[in-house]
């Protein structure tokens, strides 16, 4: 049997992750930690990962792409899992060898209808291929079909049942200890491997928990998707320049820094949305904006006078909402006690500021956007990278 073509995946990944002693609880994206995790897969199995009957080459039931036997298709499947985990841990900087990595999986028998003119078969029913995956289990014929009918499918008036034919996997990662989202990127890393290394085209990961069904979509076009976010930034988007005493919490001195971590923030919450509606980021390259704000608030150490720039108001849960003009000087004293921002200081107005993140080579459904923006907005809520009345649009050109 060839086992030189291609092999479409059509995986689903969800994380049934074990935390320290308990079961892992609640939903957030990066506020959990995991020890041994384990991956739990459910997914239309690849040709390459099944095997046929014995009597297969007599009868003509076997697919395309199949493994021989069991041992090989059991071979085949904890192969690529191991050596796409064992690289998307490489990919994050873990070694490998230090884990003890875990497949689990049962190679299922696979087999199609009688093609053969001559032979009986055993079996009524009989499983359909898509692409190169197995997707339907066929049951409620009868009688076998003729050779002619079998490759044409042709079951006439009989009713039948086509049954998605979906898989349990799971691998373990023993000796591993991270947060969630360090799983995240191991988890992205992993799908990125199988989408390229062992040929997998689409996935979902969720911690992301996954309530639609598989799905595998073909995303690639000469269109240029772009999320826009219009609001007030995180304090880590902004920047400070020399004097530490003026600076927030949080904040970085180079605006170089700043950049890199909007540029990262962005990129991982438009991954995590493609991921999670089965669109593979790795076909579409993505750039950011990196619009960093220069931002600083009152001076601890001595007085501000009026005439100061680029000063603004007290942070409020972890984003900076407001530019201060100066009326009067800000004494140490109120800086200190977080008094001026008051309208005694001068005049507020909202700092928004716009940034935005672009995927090219990409065509997609309006269904399909709105979701990977939903999902998008879901990751930096939960990071706390969006304000809570930010402004989120996006346009494909």
């Amino acid at each position: 049997m060839d086992t030189s073509k291609k092999e479409l995946y059509y995986l689903i990944i969800l994380l049934s992750f074990v935390k320290y002693s308990l079961g892992c609880s609640g939903s957030g994206v990066g506020t959990q930690n995991y020890q041994n995790p384990t991956i739990s897969m459910k997914f239309f199995p690849p040709t390459l990962w099944t095997y046929p009957p014995t009597d297969s080459t007599t009868l003509m039931t076997y697919f395309l792409g199949q493994a021989s036997s069991q041992s090989q298709a059991q071979n085949n499947a904890e192969t690529d899992l191991t050596s796409a985990l064992s690289l998307a841990l490489q990919d994050n900087g873990y070694n490998a060898g230090l884990y003890k990595i875990t497949p689990t999986y049962a190679a299922p028998l696979v087999y199609d209808c009688v093609k053969a003119a001559s032979g009986t078969p055993t079996n009524f029913d009989w499983y359909e291929i898509e692409g190169d995956v197995v997707a339907k289990h066929v049951t409620g014929y009868t009688q076998a079909l003729t050779g002619t009918n079998c490759i044409s499918k042709n079951v006439g008036t009989t009713p039948v049942t086509k049954s998605d034919f979906i898989l349990d996997a799971r691998i373990t990662i023993d000796g591993l200890n991270v947060n969630s989202i360090q799983m995240t990127q191991i988890l992205n890393a992993f799908m990125a491997q199988l989408s390229f290394g062992r040929v997998i085209n689409s996935c979902t990961v969720g911690d992301i928990d996954l309530t639609s069904t598989p799905r595998a979509i073909n995303s690639k076009g000469k269109r240029t998707m772009t999320i826009t976010i219009k609001g007030s930034p995180p304090v880590e988007w902004t920047y400070f320049q020399e004097n530490i005493n003026r600076a927030y919490p949080g904040q970085f001195h180079i605006a170089e820094v700043s950049k890199y971590i909007i540029e990262e923030d962005l990129k991982n919450a438009l991954i995590y949305g493609m991921l999670s509606w089965g669109v593979n980021p790795n076909y579409h390259t993505l750039t950011t904006t990196n619009i960093a704000t220069f931002a600083y608030r009152c001076d601890r150490r001595g007085d501000i006078g009026v005439g100061s720039s680029n000063i603004m108001g007290e942070i409020e849960n972890g984003f900076i909402t407001k530019k201060l003009t100066i009326a009067s000087s800000i004494t140490t004293e109120d800086c200190v006690k977080n008094k001026y921002n008051s309208g005694k200081s001068g005049t507020t107005q909202p700092l928004i500021v716009e940034n935005s993140i672009s995927a090219s080579s990409i065509n997609l459904r309006k269904e399909d956007a709105q979701k990977i923006v939903e999902f998008f907005i879901d990751y930096m809520t939960e990071m706390k990278k969006l304000h809570p009345e930010a402004e989120v649009s996006y346009t494909i050109n």
